[in-house]
Parts: C-alpha cells; sequence; structure tokens
C-alpha cells in the first residue's frame, strides 16, 4: 500500500476548484502554517 501511495502522481490545476478547496481545508486545520513560516 505504501509503495502504491509512494508511487502516485497528483497534479492540481488552477481549474480543479473542488480539490483546491479540499487541500485548503485540510492544511487549515492540520497544517500549522505560522509555525512553518516563522520557521524560514
Amino acid at each position: 500500500m505504501a509503495s502504491k501511495v509512494h508511487d502516485l502522481t497528483v497534479k492540481t490545476r488552477p481549474s480543479d476548484t473542488a480539490k483546491i478547496g479540499v487541500i485548503r481545508d485540510l492544511i487549515s486545520r492540520y497544517v500549522d502554517v505560522e509555525k512553518i513560516l516563522a520557521a524560514v
């Protein structure tokens, strides 16, 4: 299973508005953006 995920090629295009919404939601829930920005 892990090798299937590893070999996956995922592309998001500007026209993928639903996918972009999901990505934004996941980032806001699970990623500490402020911590990342502070480390850069």
